[in-house]
């Protein structure tokens, strides 16, 4: 049975799962893996990286994020309140790389391999949390609107249909 600290056999468990949602991707080495989803709001740049130091696998989404510098007091309230609401998972916003960030992963500390269903459970839960979320940071960038008003647009705008 394959470990979970055999990271080849995870990034090729990743691999298989993003070639059968047809996305491109690279393999920078042989313990990460990168690829491009298009969201509703734009590219959202993946990174799924195995590290046996700790047994986990971490997944970090990336879209570029700039805004204006006079907006930075109300983005990081707005960062402390969406990631209040998180217990797995949060954003960072990486004002150097100019880029907002949800980090999120899993931990095994068992032999069991990761599952594909947890592979795929990473990418969608960052997927539909970049595109609920997003329009929350552009609105406080670009609007006149207060982190309360900026949240409440990601809370009240339904996602997806019934």
């Amino acid at each position: 049975m394959a470990s979970f600290f055999d990271a080849p056999s995870v990034i090729d468990d990743i691999v298989s799962v993003i070639k059968r949602r047809r996305l491109d991707y690279d393999l920078p080495d042989d313990t990460h893996v990168v690829f491009i989803y298009t969201g509703t709001w734009g590219d959202l740049t993946m990174t799924m990286s195995s590290y046996a130091s700790d047994s986990s696998l971490r997944l970090m989404a990336y879209i570029p994020f700039e805004p204006p510098e006079e907006k930075t007091p109300f983005i990081y309230l707005l960062l402390n309140r969406i990631n209040a609401a998180f217990f797995v998972g949060h954003f960072a916003w990486c004002v150097e790389e100019k880029v907002l960030v949800w980090q999120s992963g899993i931990l095994q500390d068992s032999v069991e391999a990761v599952t594909f269903e947890q592979i795929e459970q990473l990418i969608d839960v960052a997927v539909a949390t970049m595109e609920r979320f997003w329009p929350t940071f552009i609105r406080i960038s670009w609007t006149d609107d207060t982190p309360e008003q900026a949240l409440q647009f990601a809370i009240d705008t339904p996602l997806g249909r019934a």
